[in-house]
């Protein structure tokens, strides 16, 4: 691995037959998206070979608030109706680990489920894993 924190899994030793290598079930694991990569085979008998630049993509199954919206001084977490929220809310893409996916790319659009009327832009294009 030449950049990045990312781990192997699956057997990455096996013997070989007919001249050759073949592996099956590998996988890796990155801390964060777009980590860089590469593979390296090495043997007693043979130079090492590396291969080349690998880069980790994340896809994101799930959007969080990382922010909610919240005004200063108000109990519970509450907001007041009819006020511009002082803490805007920041949407992340992330997958299943908490990983945010800095190309997710949708559309989001954020409704209430109470009977009033929720200002503002309401529907956002994603920037680099925050909407």
């Amino acid at each position: 691995m030449t950049s990045g924190s990312a781990t192997l899994s699956g057997t990455s030793s096996i013997n070989w037959s007919s001249g050759r290598a073949a592996f099956s079930g590998l996988s890796i694991t990155a801390t964060s998206d777009s980590t860089s990569f590469t593979l390296s085979a090495t043997s007693n008998s043979l130079s090492t070979e590396n291969t080349a630049s690998l880069i980790a993509d994340i896809i994101a199954s799930q959007i969080v608030f990382s922010t909610q919206p919240a005004h200063a001084g108000v109990s519970n977490g509450d907001i007041f109706s009819g006020v511009v929220f002082q803490s805007q809310p920041v949407i992340q893409a992330q997958n299943a680990s908490g990983i945010v996916d800095i190309h997710f790319a949708d559309q989001v659009t954020i409704t209430t489920t109470a009977a009033g009327t929720l200002s503002g832009v309401t529907t956002t294009q994603a920037m680099r894993g925050n909407l």
